[in-house]
């Protein structure tokens, strides 16, 4: 029924510019992971429940990368999300937020180490997009 999809439907309107002309970058997918990056992934998540779908514009190196999440579980839980910051920024230096439908964006605190930068994200209702952007420190 439409009232079971609006809230989606008003999120992507209302996020259009992070899908326009968005191409898949890699992914991580319950049943398995992208065979492009065998060694190395960009994303990785610390439940198996749990799809990334990493999305980028293409040419446009200062536009922000999007991971989709979805957490298939019937009962969601908070899970990691580790990226390897260097693919997403030639600084390796990122920040990034979560954004729900129907709730504020927040930021995440990243903790850093071994070139990658590890995300704490709560508990998902099913879904949301991590926004990574390029971060200058001070």
């Amino acid at each position: 029924k439409p009232e079971q999809y609006a809230d989606l439907y008003c999120f992507v309107r209302q996020q259009r510019q992070l899908f326009a002309g968005y191409e898949d970058a890699a992914f991580v997918l319950p049943d398995g992971g992208d065979e492009r990056y065998p060694t190395d992934p960009p994303v990785a998540v610390s439940d198996a429940s749990v799809a990334a779908i990493v999305r980028a514009s293409p040419g446009k190196p200062e536009s922000p990368v999007v991971i989709h999440l979805v957490d298939w579980r019937s009962e969601p839980q908070p899970f990691r999300l580790k990226i390897a910051a260097r693919r997403f920024c030639r600084s390796g230096e990122v920040r990034a937020e979560l954004r729900q439908p129907g709730k504020p964006a927040s930021q995440l605190d990243g903790h850093e180490g071994d070139n990658h930068v590890e995300y704490e994200i709560p508990r998902l209702e099913p879904w949301g997009v991590a926004v990574v952007t390029p971060s200058a420190r001070p």
